[in-house]
């Protein structure tokens, strides 16, 4: 089974790390949060993230471009089959 498509459901400090090394290694991102201040602050964190990368030059600007346009969605209608759910199983389950 080839993985293409990852999604997360949350995205405080481990999901948005998960969301962020799984964009960095080029796979399409779903992410799903309980509201849209949650999704803003991971977003921002993955953002902020992503620059220091760029800062130290553990990543160039390029990549951390290719990495952002990767598709980032939002809410639940927005949401696609994924490969695998890595972060919070039992959350996923009830959802």
């Amino acid at each position: 089974m080839e993985i293409k498509n990852v999604g997360v459901v949350g995205c405080g400090l481990m999901g948005s790390g998960i969301v962020e090394l799984c964009a960095r290694k080029g796979y399409s991102v779903i992410v799903r949060e309980i509201n849209d201040d949650f999704l803003n602050k991971g977003l921002d964190r993955i953002k902020s993230s992503m620059a220091y990368a760029v800062k130290k030059e553990k990543m160039t600007a390029a990549d951390q471009d290719a990495a952002w346009a990767l598709s980032w969605a939002r809410r639940t209608s927005q949401t696609s089959p994924t490969s695998i759910s890595p972060s919070k199983p039992q959350l996923k389950i009830s959802i």
